[in-house]
């Protein structure tokens, strides 16, 4: 998954929310365009414009029931809930039509209900279950994940739109217009197993209230709260500014382009192929536009430029057509606003409201995209109407054109106070990076990643020197995505650092630096006095894959073969580590060490090694010489032996780690505990490793030493061993739940923090 910049932890999440976006998105160009078609057909298209401005206020309905309920039930039952019934309504709705029109068109009480139902279904549940599902996403992935992971989900709603739409007319031929809309209910219901199996797979990373805790606040006082916040927070109100003129300058934009290709096309028939060839077109763009460049983009503009260019281009456009009131300028306005749209205003939007406080962030999405963007709706139908009769009859070209004129201003109004969020935008990022709420914090660290934003790189700074480890590691992390002089001085000095953590991810971050900017000498002097002085044998060793690449190919086996042969076998563990995943021949350095005189090593070389199918049978009888032999071994090569089980996927038989649930090491014990769970069913033997398992985790005495060489393999547990430890944490006794949660509570962090230390 290289090819789209997906780290491999992130490859279910990605999967499962990408389906989620193209379901809604499928369900909704199926079924809206069925309803649309039996609109106009059978009730006459002179009902056409007051359905936006119905819809619109449904939406702020549905909104207001959505907020109410935010943060008060869990994520995954009330996007579920929603789905029931907006599924179930739109399923009733479709037995009170003909699957095709009969007779003339008219208005009968029956086609009324049905598109107020329908009309409901939109308005209430569907519009409202994308804010959902975008919800989730900001659960699961953090902003610095989100530049990159964002635009990849974007291409589901496009890909999804293509995919429905395509399928349109067969469907309607097959089935009859009608009965699109069941079709459009099954793509609603579908989402109900996916949320199950995120449920199942990252419900610790979920927000929302759990089974348990007790509804301290109403509904009303949630409302509350959110609408509270939303005034006071400067960013927050830009952000309902920017939804607000999204759909206003949008409607006035489209007014004129309609106008233009009406003009153009005087055939109905030759305006739609138009509009067929054109949608297809701005598609497929779009998508390959996500897919190579709108990442890219996102990472170098920021996302507070991010939000200037969509009223910048739409400005460009009116500036356009007031020159030119034709084909081409029409064409490249429309196109320009929908391919922005799509790509660099959208994932700006979504990455902006990573700003939001996290507990706050449900209700004001909810507000923005369920209430301001509905008003948006009605205020640009409104707009439209007033314009086109006030002015429909004197209308002139150019600027004596009171609609390019009326546009032009609404843009410009639209820049002006986007311009001024850029500000808002780092002081409410300011505020977060003090928050109590941890998780609010961290993502007001990665949000700092703003290229060439000087006040972005005063605050980095400040929590680069924060007391608080987490919070050093995490702003390190960021300087390794900026890269330059600033970055490298940064992480040079953080190469002195007193805690191993924060030596460790000085070291990774310089290396991706250092991948596409030169490194200064006074870095290369750090690495080197770490590589042969630091106390830690793991930062020796991520020094020496530091200086690794920028050796000469026949320097860098060289320095590989001298730090192989190092007299102490931690030194050599981390380093055959290290080489693993290298573009050294590793074959020729690595194979010898599986003969090497210490467990910890030949364990390493089998995990560097077992990813050579010709070299894999010898691998795997190594570590079988090593699972036989542990009953005579020394405990502290248990925990070697099964880290190297656990991370090639090898299972030993059950006589083998039967004894290893009473090895003296207590690692071991719980590392073969989860081997036990990931492949045997057997009731007692699945009792036996989960009693050994919780015995250790609830253990006071071992607490510091779990969270330093437990926590860091637990992502490489297999999902059923995961699954059962976390599902059988809530029958055990009140005292050891607590004890057991707390040394749990950190495994979403040790989860984040694999998936920003991966090597791309």
């Amino acid at each position: 998954m290289r090819f789209l910049d997906i780290r491999g932890n992130e490859v279910a999440k990605v999967g499962i929310t990408w389906a989620m976006v193209a379901l809604i998105s499928i369900g909704y160009a199926i079924g809206w365009s069925a309803v649309h078609s039996m609109l106009v057909k059978r009730m006459g298209v002179e009902y056409l414009p007051y359905t936006y401005i119905g819809i619109s206020l449904l939406g702020m309905v549905g909104s207001t029931v959505y907020l109410s309920l935010a943060d008060a039930i869990r994520r995954d039952r009330l996007l579920i809930l929603f789905c029931v019934a907006t599924g179930a309504t739109l399923m009733v709705a479709r037995l009170l039509v003909t699957a095709r029109p009969e007779g003339e068109a008219g208005v009968t009480l029956p086609l009324l209900i049905f598109f107020a139902a329908v009309f409901f279904a939109q308005g209430v549940g569907n519009a409202v279950l994308g804010t959902q599902i975008w919800t989730i996403i900001n659960d699961l992935f953090r902003p610095s994940q989100g530049r990159r992971i964002y635009p990849i989900l974007g291409t589901a709603g496009t890909i999804g739109g293509i995919a429905g739409g395509a399928s349109i007319h067969a469907l309607a031929n097959l089935l009859g217009t009608a009965n699109l809309v069941v079709v459009w209910a099954l793509c609603i219901f579908a989402l109900i197993p996916l949320t199950w199996v995120l449920r199942a797979r990252f419900g610790a990373e979920l927000r929302g209230q759990r089974p348990g805790e007790a509804h301290a606040e109403v509904g009303n006082k949630r409302l509350s709260e959110g609408w509270k916040f939303f005034r006071s927070s400067k960013m927050a109100m830009t952000l309902g500014f920017v939804a607000v003129m999204f759909w206003v300058v949008g409607s006035v934009a489209d007014f004129q382009y309609t106008r233009i290709m009406n003009e153009t096309f005087p055939s109905e028939d030759k305006l739609a192929g138009y509009y067929g060839i054109y949608m297809m077109a701005i598609n497929i763009s779009g998508l390959l536009v996500q897919l190579f460049f709108s990442s890219y983009l996102i990472r170098h503009i920021g996302v507070a430029r991010g939000l200037l260019a969509l009223p910048a281009t739409v400005l460009a456009g009116f500036a356009l057509i007031s020159v030119w009131f034709s084909f081409w300028p029409g064409l490249i306005m429309r196109y320009s606003w929908d391919m922005i749209g799509m790509t660099i205003q959208g994932n700006s939007y979504q990455l902006a409201l990573n700003a939001i406080p996290a507990d706050l962030r449900a209700r004001v999405r909810g507000f923005i995209e369920g209430v301001l963007n509905p008003l948006g709706g009605v205020l640009g139908g409104v707009v439209i109407i007033v314009l086109h009769h006030a002015f429909d009859s004197t209308a002139g070209r150019g600027w004596s054109d009171p609609i390019t004129l009326a546009g032009t201003l609404l843009a410009t109004m639209w820049i002006v106070v986007v311009w001024s969020s850029h500000r808002h935008y780092l002081q409410l990022v300011a505020e977060n990076l003090k928050s109590a709420d941890k998780r609010t914090a961290m993502d007001a660290i990665d949000c700092l990643e703003e290229h060439g934003n000087e006040r972005a790189i005063e605050l980095l700074k400040e929590v680069s020197t924060s007391p608080d480890t987490e919070k050093r590691v995490a702003a390190l992390r960021v300087w390794g995505n900026l890269g330059g002089a600033s970055a490298f001085a940064a992480l040079t000095s953080a190469c002195a650092d007193p805690e191993v953590q924060v030596r460790l991810e000085a070291l990774r971050a310089m290396s991706h630096a250092s991948a596409r900017h030169p490194l200064p000498a006074e870095a290369r002097s750090a690495l080197e006095y770490l590589l042969e002085s630091d106390p830690d044998a793991a930062v020796r060793a991520a020094a020496f894959q530091a200086l690794l690449p920028i050796r000469l190919p026949e320097q860098a086996s060289e320095f590989a073969l001298r730090w192989l042969a190092h007299p102490m076998p931690e030194i050599r563990t981390y380093i055959v580590e290290a080489v693993g995943k290298s573009d050294l021949n590793v074959r020729a350095l690595l194979i010898p060490h599986l003969e090497d005189q210490d467990f910890a090593v030949r364990a390493a070389a089998v995990q560097a090694l077992w990813r050579y199918e010709d070299v894999r049978s010898s691998a795997r009888s190594v570590l079988s010489g090593m699972l036989v032999a542990t009953q005579a071994s020394p405990s502290p090569s248990h925990a070697a032996v099964l880290i190297a089980c656990h991370r090639v996927g090898e299972c030993p038989p059950f006589t083998v780690l039967e004894p290893l649930l009473a090895s003296p090491d207590p690692i071991a014990r719980v590392l073969a505990g989860a081997l036990i769970l990931q492949e045997f069913t057997d009731p007692e033997v699945r009792k036996h490793a989960l009693d050994t398992v919780f015995m250790v985790l609830a253990d006071p005495d071992l607490a510091e030493r779990l969270r330093r060489e437990l926590l860091p393999h637990i992502p490489d547990f297999h999902e059923n061993a995961a699954d059962a430890i976390i599902n059988a944490v809530n029958s055990l006794p009140a005292d050891q739940r607590a004890r057991v949660s707390t040394v749990l509570a950190d495994w979403y962090g040790v989860l984040q923090v694999r998936l920003q230390t991966e090597q791309n």
